[in-house]
């Protein structure tokens, strides 16, 4: 044993003092090896013993102490004399006692443990020894020690470690005892601390014992203790007379304990019924009369600025509150509440708003029941005065404005509340106020912001918000009023549609917003003119020209992200236009944004030092290009840009520009910012093919996007076998379900199958590598997606043969599937590919058209021996019981028909696998597998060859199947 010892000394010695890191990680690694072995137990007491006596070998200590916790927490059970250890440990704890506070907590942890895991048995004069001690002329420190290991034993009781057997016995105990226990802390706290003691300052051993004391009577009370108890045996008066604001931390705990019974207690306690809560009258005015004194004292804190006193008695004052909801809810007409509710609105103008913030939540609660309107016009009146900002408040005081948007977040529940309660005079006090600064005005704003969503839209309360929005230019230059004048706008634009006459002021105000030097002034603007836009279409009308002008004004100083929104805002003014003005103003729109993109495309790739510049740069290049493109998508979005035109007219067609004009240079972005590494994130040609589908699925063929067809998959065909990307599958998808009707096959059917012949070109290139493949799963699940649309549109495509005419395209469709095969253990399933191989081999409405009919045998003489045998050889290798199911349907359907073939491929394949090789006497199993008379019987036969396959664990009879799996299914 002393070896051992040595080696942990040494051990712990290494970890805390060590040079070498690499030493002091094998120490920790040993240490915590040590400290799970079975051997650790004698040890660990041993090494308790022998420290206890010592002061300067702190490290040590609590590595033995936090090692005996960890055992009794962690391994318990495998102490064999657990006896020995409840005789020794009451002494060992008491010879710790002035020890650093880290070394006593582990010590006091351990023994709550131990005490909670051996009462009802091994120990059951575990607490009398506790309390013998406390009782006792033992120093501070120990009562200390005893008194925190009371407290710990509740949060033990508590422990996922403990079983719920064990805790209900132990509940029991701590249930029966309870009432010593609160006995004895009130002799500690009315014997250590005299009266007046506290006021004088106490010694710092005093203090300590006074606050452990309080802590444990709160972890206890929740034992059963009964505010009746505490008043008839006046423990609760020797509690609120450490109420005191010369000890704040004293203060703090005394309140806690106070709030604690408040919880257990009130009115809307478990019972309300029960006479030993607050539901007595007697106790309950008692209760009332004492929280009520408190107010000369919170005064008192405010004034000289002691914010942890004063923050304990708004805790206090509130739990009392929520406590007595039902109470309160009597009204002002009962006894005490009128007085409480002014407290209630004292605490909650406390001039520290993180305070202040802790009565909001009972305020928000108590409207629930409790209607008296003049309470909530003075709680408005109050939050209104907090929600503002400070009068000296500078520019760059962040921590001040965070501390109000803080205030703000808490107190905006109770904002609603408040309209709650007093409806529509909630305007009315806000229209009456006369702000005397742009701080005031903000304040305003914010708060009638908050209930936007709460009023009713009708004219006469239309006009009435109407009045804000006309703002005195001598107040309205600080950022932070325009923010909130914007933002307040963007919730109320709804409003101002039956309102023409005030419409210009508006436009005029969101207009300077949106050429403002300031950022965030810019911002707010742009999204309120997004929403002011799209409600007030018809009354902007005339104004296009002017907000047109603006947006190529601000072009190259606002954000794009605040682009799109104007962007946004001005599509739908125009959509009230006459065709021709729509088109003329789309193209206004439109230059500016093509040429922002253009000077993105010259961007110079080498910095100032004739460095490339650094992928950060790169990135914001990418990130600014795919911005801009929205704003394009924002520019063609909507059936009323894809009016039907003469054939004369489409060239002008602003879809058309855009593709001339901007394809060449995003074209160009794309081959000069791409990143090695292809990021989808960032495919801007992706965003392109975004916008563009779009219009198509909105235009349906129409022939003024049939123009667009032609460059576009020209583009395609060259950018998809660079890149990959699954993205512009998802258009040809759409250009298969748009152009692929029986009406239109003369027209588009080239242009269709050289969309399928190039993307399965390339499909087929990457399917050549395994490795490639395995890391182009996205493409492939998209690929399978596309071909199952041209199975729906333009089946007739697939019987074609490939670009160069050595296979059929469906036959090359079912070559890649099976390679996904070969790789399936790498791969995620992929569902489109067998949903598609399931319609293209067993689609009863093509098997009858004559150019189907040879399609399915030739796919199965070309690829049929492959396809089959990668198939079934997935199956039986996969580990996914889920994707047998799956894979089962397809095997089946090929039994069923295509039976002769399939049944040679599948026995070949098994004959050739090294299972077969070792066992060929099982090859009677493989033929009752594959004459199973149903898809049911079939499938859970396979899934149970396939378990077996997965789960050998011997080399007997791996493909035998007990007769019972057939019961089974």
């Amino acid at each position: 044993m002393e070896a051992i010892i040595n080696n942990v000394r040494q051990a712990v010695d290494t970890l805390h003092n060590g040079t070498s890191m690499e030493g002091r990680r094998e120490a920790d690694k040993w240490l915590q090896d040590f400290r799970c072995s079975p051997e650790a137990w004698p040890i660990v007491l041993k090494l308790l013993e022998v420290l206890c006596c010592t002061t300067n070998d702190e490290a040590l200590q609590f590595y033995a102490a936090h090692t005996l916790q960890y055992k009794v927490h962690r391994q318990w059970d495998t102490l064999p004399d657990k006896s020995s250890l409840v005789s020794v440990f009451p002494s060992l704890i008491v010879s710790y006692c002035g020890k650093p506070s880290f070394i006593t907590n582990q010590m006091c942890i351990a023994y709550a443990a131990i005490g909670v895991r051996t009462v009802s048995d091994v120990w059951p004069d575990f607490f009398d020894r506790i309390f013998s001690f406390i009782r006792s002329q033992a120093s501070i420190e120990t009562k200390k020690i005893m008194i925190d290991t009371l407290a710990l034993s509740i949060d033990e009781l508590d422990s996922p470690m403990i079983s719920n057997e064990r805790r209900q016995a132990v509940k029991s105990i701590f249930t029966s005892i309870v009432g010593d226990v609160i006995q004895i802390l009130m002799e500690i706290l009315s014997n250590v601390t005299k009266p007046g003691k506290v006021l004088a300052g106490p010694a710092t051993q005093d203090k300590s014992l006074t606050l452990s004391s309080l802590l444990c009577i709160e972890k206890w009370i929740v034992m059963g203790v009964t505010l009746r108890q505490l008043v008839s045996t006046n423990s609760l008066s020797v509690i609120w007379s450490y109420l005191d604001p010369n000890e704040p931390a004293v203060f703090s705990a005394a309140s806690a304990v106070i709030q604690r019974v408040f919880q257990l207690n009130g009115t809307e306690a478990h019972n309300p019924k029960n006479q030993d809560g607050m539901y007595n009258p007697t106790l309950s005015d008692t209760m009332c009369t004492q929280i009520l004194s408190l107010r000369t004292l919170y005064q008192e804190s405010v004034k000289l600025e002691a914010t942890e006193i004063s923050e304990a008695i708004v805790e206090l004052i509130t739990e009392f509150g929520e406590s007595n909801r039902a109470l309160i809810s009597r009204g002002r007409s009962f006894p005490f509440v009128n007085e409480y509710l002014q407290f209630l609105l004292a605490c909650t103008s406390h001039p520290t708003k993180r305070i202040a913030e802790g009565c909001f939540a009972f305020w928000y609660m108590l409207s629930r029941t409790f209607k008296d309107t003049e309470t909530y016009i003075s709680l408005f009146q109050v939050i209104l005065k907090g929600c503002a900002y400070p009068l000296d408040l500078e520019e760059d005081d962040d921590d001040e404005k965070e501390e109000v948007r803080s205030y703000r977040k808490q107190a905006s529940p109770s904002l609603r509340a408040i309209f709650g309660v007093i409806g529509m005079d909630y305007l009315t006090l806000l229209s009456s106020l006369k702000p005397s600064s742009w701080i005031e005005l903000e304040a305003i704003f914010f708060c009638l912001k908050t209930v936007g969503q709460l009023i009713d839209r009708s004219p006469a309360n239309s006009r009435q918000i109407s009045s804000f929005f006309f703002l005195d230019q001598s107040t309205a230059q600080h950022p932070l009023l325009l923010v909130s004048y914007y933002n307040l706008l963007e919730h109320y634009s709804g409003s101002l549609s039956d309102l023409p006459e005030i419409v210009p002021t508006i436009l005029e105000a969101i207009l300077s917003g949106v050429s403002s030097p300031v950022d965030i002034v810019r911002h707010e603007a742009a999204t309120a003119m997004a929403s002011f836009c799209a409600d007030t279409t018809k009354q902007l009308v005339g104004s296009v020209s002017v907000i047109i002008s603006t947006f190529k004004n601000v072009m190259n100083t606002i954000h794009t992200r605040d682009r799109i929104s104007i962007v946004k805002g001005l599509v739908c003014v125009i959509s009230q236009l006459g065709k021709e003005e729509v088109l003329q103003a789309l193209h206004v729109i439109v230059e500016p944004i093509l040429a922002n993109l253009s000077q993105l495309c010259n961007t110079n790739i080498i910095d100032a030092n004739g460095q490339p510049i650094g992928p950060d740069a790169i990135k914001n290049i990418r990130e600014e290009t795919i911005l801009n493109i929205k704003c394009l998508k924002a520019c063609l979005r909507g059936k009323y840009i894809y009016l039907a035109q003469d054939n004369s007219s489409q060239g002008s067609h602003p879809a058309v520009v855009v593709l001339s004009t901007g394809w060449e240079t995003l074209s160009k972005l794309e081959t000069k910012w791409s990143l090695p590494a292809f990021d989808p994130e960032h495919d801007v040609i992706a965003q392109l093919y975004k916008t563009y589908l779009v219009g198509l699925n909105q235009s349906e063929g129409t022939s003024h996007s049939d123009p667009l067809v032609e460059p576009i998959v020209s583009h395609l065909s060259q950018t998809f076998s660079v890149h990959h990307s699954h993205f512009p599958l998802n258009f040809c998808q759409a250009l298969l379900a748009i152009y692929g009707g029986p009406s239109k096959r003369a027209q588009w059917d080239p242009i269709l199958l050289r969309i399928i012949r190039f993307v399965t070109k390339v499909v087929v290139e990457l399917s050549e590598t395994p490795a490639v493949l395995i890391a182009h799963t996205q493409l492939l699940h998209s690929y399978f997606e596309f071909l199952q649309h041209a199975l729906v549109f333009v089946p007739h495509l697939l019987a074609e043969s490939t670009e160069n005419g050595d296979m059929m395209l469906a036959s090359c469709s079912v070559l890649i599937a099976s390679k996904c095969f070969t790789v399936h253990s790498s791969i995620p399933p992929l569902r489109p590919m067998l949903l598609f191989l399931n319609d293209l081999l067993f689609n009863e409405k093509l098997s009858n058209s004559d150019f189907w009919k040879p399609v399915v045998p030739q796919i199965l003489a070309t690829n049929g021996e492959y396809f089959v045998s990668s198939l079934f050889r997935a199956t039986i290798e996969t580990h996914s019981s889920n994707q047998v199911v799956k894979h089962a349907e397809l095997i089946w359907n090929l039994l069923k028909n295509y039976s002769s073939a399939v049944v040679a491929i599948i026995s070949n394949t098994f004959l050739g696998s090294p299972f077969a090789q070792k066992f060929p006497d099982q090859q009677a199993v493989l033929n009752n597998l594959l004459s199973l008379p149903d898809l049911k019987q079939f499938t859970g036969v396979l899934r149970n060859f396939v378990a077996l396959n997965n789960n050998l664990q011997t080399p007997e009879n791996i493909f035998e199947i007990p007769s019972s799996t057939y019961k089974r299914y």
